[in-house]
C-alpha cells in the first residue's frame, strides 16, 4: 500500500489536470463578472465508465446562470466555471487549495473572488431522486485507496488533521434545505461515496449550531428557483460524506477557505459539496434531469451568497 505524503508542490498529475482549467496560455481580458467554481470526479470504482457528478456540470462551463437578487437588481447572474478533478489524493492537495488562489482560468481572468465553491460527488448508496448537501468535513480517517492505489499517511488531509471536522456555512445549507427538500436522509440513507462502500455512520439532527438564514437569502433562493412543474428530484442533509476522495476535497476547500480570511470566518468564500445519485438507463433521473438540478442549486447558492455577504 502506497502512501501520500502532503506537499504543497503540484504533482504532475495534478499539474496535467489544471491545465486549461488553473492556467491558460494566453489569460483573456479582466473579466468583472460574477462566478461560481464548480467541481466534479473523473471516474472510479462503481462509477467506472462515467460519473455523474462531472456529466451534472460538464455542460455548464462558462455559461451564465441567473438567480433571484432581492438587495441588487443589477446583479442577477452568474458565470459557471467547472473543473474535473482527478479521484487521487496527492492530486487534489495541489489543485484544490490552487482552485482559491488562482483567478486565472482558459477562459476567465479576474482580481475577484467566486460567490461560493460547489464541488460535485457521486454517492452509489444515494436513494434514486435524492441529492445530498454534505455539512461536514474530516480530517482524518482516509484509509480507502485511491484512483492510483494510494492513501494519506495515517489516513489525514494533513499533517494536524487528526481531530479536525470543518462544516459549511450552516445558514445557506439550511435555506437550501427548506427550499428542495428534507433536513433529514430518509430511509436511514447516508450520501457518503467511499470506494470501500462504507455507507457511513448516519444523518444526524444537530445543526453544527446555525442561525436561521436572513428572510432575504431565504426569499432569493425561493423565488430563484421557481420551477414550472414538479421537481424529480429533491435535497436531503448528509452528516457523512464517505471519508473518501469526496470528503478529502470538501475538508481541504473548507480549510483553503478559512486561510483565505482567517480574522473573519463570516467573510470568507462560502464551499458547499453535494452528493449526486447515479443516473441514467433504468434509474429515475436522466443526465439531463441532474444538470437541471444542479443549475436550480447553483442559482440557490448565488442568490444566498449575495444575501449574506
Amino acid at each position: 500500500m502506497d502512501r501520500v505524503e502532503h506537499s504543497s508542490d503540484a504533482s504532475e498529475t495534478a499539474n496535467t489536470h489544471a491545465a486549461g482549467v488553473i492556467a491558460g496560455s494566453t489569460p483573456p481580458a479582466e473579466d468583472t463578472r460574477p462566478y461560481a467554481i464548480l467541481t466534479g470526479f473523473e471516474p472510479f470504482g462503481s462509477f467506472a465508465n462515467e460519473n455523474p457528478s462531472w456529466e451534472a456540470i460538464s455542460t455548464l462551463d462558462g455559461l451564465t446562470v441567473p438567480f433571484h437578487n432581492s438587495t441588487n437588481p443589477h446583479l442577477t447572474s452568474c458565470v459557471a466555471k467547472c473543473c474535473r478533478l482527478p479521484v487521487e489524493y496527492k492530486a487534489v492537495d495541489a489543485l484544490v487549495p490552487a482552485l482559491h488562489t488562482t483567478t486565472t482560468t482558459a477562459s476567465l481572468s479576474t482580481t475577484h473572488p467566486p460567490l461560493f465553491y460547489l464541488h460535485l460527488g457521486a454517492s452509489s448508496i444515494a436513494l434514486p431522486d435524492t441529492l445530498y448537501i454534505e455539512t461536514q468535513a474530516h480530517g482524518f480517517g482516509f484509509k480507502a485507496l485511491d484512483n492510483k492505489k494510494e492513501c494519506p499517511a495515517d489516513g489525514l488531509a494533513c499533517t494536524d488533521g487528526e481531530g479536525q471536522i470543518l462544516h459549511p456555512l450552516m445558514t445557506i445549507v439550511d435555506t437550501l434545505l427548506s427550499t428542495f427538500g428534507s433536513s433529514a436522509v430518509s430511509d436511514g440513507a447516508s450520501a457518503s461515496a467511499s470506494a470501500a462502500g462504507s455507507t457511513g455512520d448516519g444523518p444526524s439532527s444537530d445543526d453544527g449550531g446555525a442561525s436561521a438564514v436572513t428572510k432575504g437569502a431565504s426569499a432569493s433562493a425561493a423565488e430563484g428557483t421557481t420551477t414550472s412543474r414538479p421537481r424529480k428530484w429533491r435535497l436531503a442533509r448528509s452528516d457523512n460524506a464517505g471519508r473518501y476522495l469526496c470528503e478529502y476535497t470538501f475538508f481541504h476547500s473548507l480549510r483553503a477557505s478559512l486561510s483565505d480570511s482567517p480574522a473573519d470566518h463570516h467573510r470568507r468564500t462560502p464551499v458547499f459539496f453535494v452528493h449526486v445519485p447515479a443516473v441514467g438507463q433504468g434509474k429515475m433521473l436522466s443526465t439531463q434531469d441532474l444538470r437541471e438540478a444542479v443549475r436550480e442549486i447553483v442559482a440557490a447558492l448565488a442568490a444566498c451568497s449575495v444575501a449574506v455577504a
